[in-house]
Formats: C-alpha cells, sequence, structure tokens
C-alpha cells in the first residue's frame, strides 16, 4: 500500500518532468548559453594587454560610442575657470557711509554748540592744508573734525544756518544712496568721483563752500560695494560646465593605432571601452545572459500555451531555437560590414514556410530584441531590421515556388528601404544626401539577402526535419519522380484514376479552405502500392482475364487490402514526408472489402467469415486532405462505374456523388477528420462540378456508329468490370463481376445494377 501510494503521488511529476521534459529543459538551457555566447561576442569587446605608456600591439578601434573622459573634463575645467567671481552690492556699504556722514554732521554740530568733537577716528574728506587756527577757536575744533578743509569752507559751515547745514547732510545722503546701491567698482572710484565734482551740487544749498564740503564729503565716502557671491559664483561654474558637451569616440574610430605608446589619455578611453583593466566584463555578461534567458523563456512560454502541438514534437523546438540562433549569429556578423545589410527576415521567412506565421511572429519580435540589445546606439538599424522581420512573416504567407521567396525578399527590401528614409526624416530632417541613400540601397540588398539564405537553407531544414513544404510538395508532384513514373509505366489505368481523384482534392480542398496543394500532391500517391500487384485491379486489365477468378475470396480480400500495405512501403523506401505517406494509409479508412466478404459469405461458409478479416487496416482519415482524398478516391470510381452504362446528367452525377459521401459519414470514416456538415455539402457540389465536366454527354459520331454495333456508346468488356466504394476496379470475370470494397457489388447483371446503386 505504501509503495503505491507514492507512485500515484509520484504519476504527475513523472508527466511533466519525465525524460520528454527533461529534454525540452535541457534544450532551453542550451538555447540560452547559445544565445548568450553570440550576443556576448558583441557586447563585450576583446580585451587588450597593455598599460600606459607601452606600444600598441595593433590598431584598436572603439567597439561602440566611448566618451573621452579626459578631453571632456579639461574641455570643462577650462569653461570653468572662464566663469569670474560673481560679485553682487553689498548693502552694509551704504549703511557704513551714511552713518559715518551722520557721525560727521552730529560732531559739527556739536562744535557749533561749543562742544568737543568726540570722535577721533571720524573719517573726513581731505582738502589742502589751512593754517592752523589759534587754540580755543571753534574753528581749530573743527577743523579736527573736518581735517584738510580751507579756513573758507569752516567759516561757512560755522555761519551757516541748522536748516542749510542739515540740507547738505541729506543731500550727501541721498547722492551717496544713489551712487552706492548700485555696483561700484575700483575702476569706477574716479569716473565717479570727477562725475560728482562736475556735474552733483546739492540742491537747495546756494553757498560754494559748503557746495565744495558736500561734495568732498561725497568723495570721500564712495568706495567699492561689490562682493564675492559664493553660491551664485558655483552655480554659474556648474553650469559652464554643464554646457560642455562629452566628446565622444564612435564606434570603429581608432582609439589608439599600432606602434603608437599609449597615453594617458587613450588608456582611460580603453578603460571606458572595457578593453583593459580590472572589469566590469562579468557583470555585463550576467546581464547578457538574463536577457538571452528572458528570450528563450518568452518563446518557451508563448508555445507552451498557444502551440502545445509544437511542444510536443521535439524535433520542432530544435528547428525554431537553430533558425534563430543561426538567424541572429549570421545577421550579427553581416553587422561588421554594415547593419542595413543585417538579413534577420531570413528567419521569420524560414519559420512562416517551415512553421506558420503566428510562430513566426513571435519570433520575428524576440530575434528583434536581441538584435537590438547589440545595436543600443544604432536606432535607425535596429527598427529597419525589425521591420524587415515582421514585413518577412506576411511576404511568404503564400509560397508556391522558389521565386516567390525572392518576390518576398524584393517586398522586405523596399520596406526597409522606406523604414530607413522614414527614420532619417524624422531625426536628420533631409534625404537628399548620398550617405542616406546609400543607407537605403544597403537595405533593399539586405532584404534580398534575407531570402536567398532562406531559399538556400529551405531544401536542408526540409529534409533534416522531415518538414513538407510547398516547395517539396512541387518537388513531389513532378511527373519524373520515380514513383508516380512507375506507377504510369506499370499501372497506367490506375495512374488515369490517380489524376483524375487529384483533380478533385484539389478543387474540394480550394473550397473549403483545406490546403489544396497537400490534397493533390497526396492524391497522386494514394494508390501508388497498385503499381507492384496492378494486374489485380481491373482499370490495368486489358487482356480481360481476370487472376480473382482463380482465387478464394479471403486471399483476394488480402491482396486487394495490401495495395495500402505496399504503397506505404514504397513510400519509406523513397522517403516520402509522413503527410503523404498518411494519404496511402487512410483513403480507405477501415472500410470492409464488401464483394469478397458476400462472396465468401455466400460460399456457405458464412458462418466461418470473420468481417474483420475483409476490413483495410486503417486508421480513418485524421485530417482533411486525407478525408477529401477518400471522399474523392469513391466518387470518381463509382461516376466512372456509371457512365460506363450510359450518358450521365448532373443530377445523376451529384446524386451519386452524394450517396458515397453519406456512405462514408454513416460508416464513421470521417469521424477523427475536421470535416462539418457544410464541408460536405460543399465537396458534394464541387466534386459534381468537376466530374460533371468529366463525364459529360458527348455527341455520337455517324460514321462511328455501325463500327460500334451492339456496344453502341458503351465501352468494351463491361461485363468484366468491377468498383468498390473506395475506388478499387477488381476483375471478376463473367459471372464473377467486380468486388465491391464498401458494400457494392460488382459485374453484370444483378451485380452491375448495385455497383450503378452504391458507387461500385
Amino acid at each position: 500500500m505504501p509503495m503505491r501510494f507514492w507512485s500515484d503521488l509520484g504519476h504527475p511529476f513523472r508527466k511533466w518532468f519525465g525524460l520528454g521534459w527533461m529534454r525540452r529543459l535541457l534544450l532551453a538551457a542550451l538555447s540560452t548559453a547559445l544565445l548568450t555566447l553570440i550576443l556576448s561576442a558583441h557586447v563585450l569587446p576583446e580585451r587588450l594587454r597593455i598599460v600606459e605608456g607601452e606600444i600598441a600591439p595593433r590598431d584598436v578601434p572603439a567597439p561602440y560610442e566611448v566618451e573621452n573622459t579626459v578631453r571632456t573634463e579639461e574641455l570643462r575645467r577650462r569653461a570653468e575657470e572662464q566663469v569670474g567671481d560673481v560679485m553682487v552690492v553689498d548693502p552694509g556699504v551704504v549703511e557704513r557711509a551714511r552713518a559715518d556722514v551722520r557721525g560727521l554732521f552730529a560732531e559739527i554740530r556739536r562744535v557749533r554748540a561749543g562742544a568737543r568733537p568726540g570722535a577721533p577716528g571720524s573719517t573726513a574728506p581731505t582738502a589742502p592744508r589751512a593754517e592752523a587756527a589759534p587754540a580755543g577757536d571753534p574753528r581749530a575744533d573743527l577743523a579736527q573734525v573736518l581735517p584738510g578743509m580751507p579756513e573758507t569752507v569752516l567759516g561757512a559751515v560755522l555761519a551757516a544756518s541748522d536748516e542749510v547745514l542739515r540740507a547738505v547732510e541729506d543731500q550727501v545722503l541721498l547722492e551717496l544712496e544713489r551712487i552706492l546701491t548700485v555696483p561700484v567698482r575700483p575702476a569706477d572710484l574716479e569716473r565717479i568721483k570727477g562725475e560728482t565734482d562736475r556735474e552733483w551740487a546739492p540742491a537747495g544749498v546756494q553757498d560754494r563752500n559748503l557746495v565744495f564740503l558736500a561734495r568732498e564729503l561725497v568723495k570721500a565716502q564712495v568706495r567699492p560695494n561689490l562682493v564675492k557671491d559664493e553660491a551664485a559664483t558655483a552655480e554659474a561654474r556648474a553650469r559652464a560646465r554643464a554646457s560642455v558637451q562629452p566628446v565622444m569616440i564612435r564606434r570603429g574610430q581608432l582609439i589608439v593605432r599600432q606602434g603608437d605608446v599609449v597615453t594617458h589619455e587613450q588608456y582611460v578611453m580603453l578603460e571606458n571601452a572595457g578593453l583593459v583593466g580590472p572589469g566590469w566584463g562579468a557583470r555585463k555578461l550576467v546581464g547578457v545572459a538574463i536577457f538571452a534567458s528572458l528570450v528563450v523563456a518568452l518563446m518557451a512560454l508563448y508555445l507552451w500555451r498557444a502551440r502545445p502541438d509544437i511542444v510536443a514534437r521535439e524535433s520542432r523546438l530544435v528547428l525554431i531555437a537553430l533558425i534563430g540562433l543561426v538567424t541572429v549569429a549570421i545577421s550579427l556578423l553581416v553587422r561588421n560590414m554594415s547593419g542595413y545589410l543585417m538579413p534577420l527576415a531570413t528567419g521569420s521567412m524560414l519559420l512562416t514556410v517551415l512553421l506558420d506565421s503566428r510562430v513566426s511572429l513571435v519570433g520575428a519580435a524576440l530575434m528583434t530584441l536581441a538584435i537590438g540589445l547589440v545595436a543600443q546606439t544604432e536606432t535607425p538599424v535596429a527598427l529597419a531590421a525589425a521591420v524587415g522581420a515582421l514585413t518577412g512573416v506576411h511576404a511568404v504567407r503564400r509560397v508556391a515556388t522558389r521565386s516567390d521567396l525572392i518576390l518576398g525578399g524584393l517586398l522586405v527590401g523596399t520596406m526597409q528601404l522606406l523604414a530607413v528614409l522614414a527614420l532619417h526624416l524624422v531625426v536628420e530632417s533631409s534625404i537628399l544626401e548620398v550617405q542616406v541613400w546609400l543607407r537605403a540601397f544597403l537595405a533593399l540588398v539586405g532584404g534580398l539577402l534575407a531570402a536567398v539564405l532562406a531559399a538556400g537553407s529551405l531544401p536542408i531544414l526540409e529534409g533534416a526535419f522531415g518538414i513538407l513544404t510547398p516547395f517539396k510538395l512541387l518537388e513531389l508532384a513532378n511527373p519524373n519522380h520515380p514513383l508516380l513514373k512507375k506507377l504510369l509505366v506499370e499501372a497506367p489505368g490506375t495512374y488515369h484514376h490517380t489524376i483524375l481523384v487529384a483533380n478533385l482534392c484539389e478543387a474540394g480542398a480550394e473550397a473549403i479552405g483545406a490546403d489544396p496543394m497537400l490534397a493533390r500532391v497526396g492524391a497522386y500517391y494514394h494508390d501508388v502500392g497498385k503499381a507492384r500487384r496492378p494486374y489485380f485491379f481491373t482499370e490495368n486489365q486489358f487482356a480481360g482475364e481476370n487472376p480473382h477468378d482463380h482465387l478464394p475470396p479471403h486471399v483476394s480480400a488480402l491482396i486487394i487490402a495490401s495495395h495500402v500495405k505496399d504503397g506505404v512501403e514504397m513510400a519509406r523506401e523513397h522517403r516520402l514526408p509522413p503527410e503523404i505517406v498518411d494519404f496511402i494509409r487512410e483513403h480507405h479508412g477501415d472500410m470492409l472489402i464488401s464483394y469478397f466478404y458476400h462472396k465468401a459469405a455466400q460460399n456457405g461458409v458464412g458462418e466461418q467469415v470473420v468481417e474483420e478479416d475483409f476490413r483495410y487496416e486503417g486508421p480513418r482519415p485524421r485530417s482533411r486532405e486525407t478525408a477529401i482524398c477518400m471522399l474523392a478516391d469513391g466518387c470518381e470510381a463509382s461516376v466512372r462505374a456509371l457512365r460506363q452504362r450510359g450518358p450521365l446528367t448532373m443530377e445523376q452525377i451529384e446524386a451519386q456523388v452524394r450517396r458515397i459521401i453519406r456512405d462514408r459519414l454513416e460508416q464513421g470514416q470521417l469521424d477523427r477528420s475536421d470535416l462539418t456538415l457544410r464541408d460536405l455539402d460543399t465537396l458534394a457540389r464541387t466534386f459534381a462540378r468537376v466530374l460533371g465536366g468529366v463525364h459529360h454527354a458527348r455527341v455520337e459520331y455517324p460514321a462511328l456508329a455501325g463500327e460500334m454495333g451492339v456496344q453502341g456508346a458503351g465501352e468494351p468488356g463491361e461485363e468484366n468490370q468491377g468498383e468498390d466504394l473506395g475506388g478499387e476496379r477488381i476483375g471478376a470475370g463473367g459471372a464473377q463481376a467486380g468486388a465491391q470494397d464498401a458494400g457494392g457489388a460488382g459485374g453484370a447483371g444483378d451485380a452491375g445494377r448495385r455497383r450503378a446503386e452504391a458507387g461500385g
């Protein structure tokens, strides 16, 4: 009991994490590692073993755009040095001047009032020295307050009224405030003093001695009033540094030439490019690995959610990984010549032709992301490649020949060309330069290159992964194929029947939206097994002798059924794709070979007859195309049998076609196909139209009427003809009419009637 419990518990884990899923996880890990390696080869530059002062062993171009930080810093330093100190007006200067003037006039008033001046350190204007006044003279005290002033000025000050003296004081203060509230530099002092002497006089003062005093006081107080603003200076210098653009070395431009001594500036650039020094390459490698993991995970998630049929087939997963990795690798190699030549559309075109457009769209987007990681600074290149990859999906959705691939490549190139021109108009606003048109031409060539690579690799991928493409179908449809030639030579009647069935299949597939090319080519090979024993089938019996006349019914049934097995063996010997082999295996399903079954029962041994011994091995049709082939095979055979009895109308043909289709439907032969009742109705009308064109009534020529005699419009040897519902014409000879494989009977008399009614 415990063992069973653990066994049951482990069943889901074995289901999801069995060997199959382990292989898929291993494939995902391998794809991530390879994508990381491919991208790293272009993202991580090759490192040099060199130090500053040594001789460069080779030319070293910049792997991508690199900043010359040494040169950039030098230019920024120069720009900073060119910015002088930011000076602002110091409000304290005018305040100090105002305080000095007021203190001076306060001392003058004390002297005038008989008080001794007290401010020995007060500032006073200078003037030509006058003779010293006697001691105790007010003039002497005033001369100490206003040193250097002429006696006339001192006398005028002492004689002036308080109002006049106050007016002089006020005018001096106003003039100082006017002068010192705007920037005054040392170089401005002489100009300001000269203007004061020439142009300024205190308003309301008439005494020229007092005017002289006022001018001298103003000149004495004028001083530089600018101080350095540290914050503004730092901000201005920062703006000057920021205005200097970095000096960049473009991708491909030489950093150092071979034989040159590596300077400090060059070595720093090599460090910035990651070419020398202790690196940050490990960090970058980790980033590339994470990015590659995301790309692979996104594709895996899409396939798991939207395409479980592809996940179930490991070969398809390998194909997707191979196409994506090789396309990215080739594109990055071509990018070394020109990014506009990258054939990224090769991958999307191959995925569309080999798988489908939905997978291709996702693959194109992810490949574009991988290219974008490398071309980080080349936005036009990456966008042009993205346009080409997405165009490649739609350019080859309906390809019939390899020349269609080239036309698809031309469309890809044209779209890339237009993308390049549009991007240059957006970025540079001009497309008149020769360089722009050269890039556009390279983008056009890149599209054609993608088509050439896709066309060249398709045969290899088709064969390696066993994928049936329209091009492979065209090769298989060639009448010179060994199997078709063998069928034509050894079973010409079957070959003619095959051609008619192929026409029906193609018309029917087109009518219901199936794959007409696959249906036609599959029909070419559905009866190829008859070439191994052609004379056991009526359409190949031209001598009138029927070998079934001498064989027991169960042996005849075994021979008839063996043409399916023989056809499968011959197809595999010639390496036909599995999709074509399915037409051979499924075109009869598991229907009953009814003629020989009934014949065995009528021989008196019915109780010993096992129905399963008289059935085809199957399986029943599992696709719309193989189901169409089954229906077309039965309809063509039965309508041809009816035509042997006389001309047919379109109503008779359509009624017989619908009878055959209804019979297959009632037997459950179509249960595993995706055909709907509407599809069956469309197929009935389509088959009737095509068969009506083949078996329509013809005009009887008078010259041939006498020669035909009793046979009239019928075919000779009708009594020896036989048809089954599956299209097998089996000679029955005389009373033994043709064999019926699905419940019908053949031959003359009642057998002929049953053949016409049942389609055999």
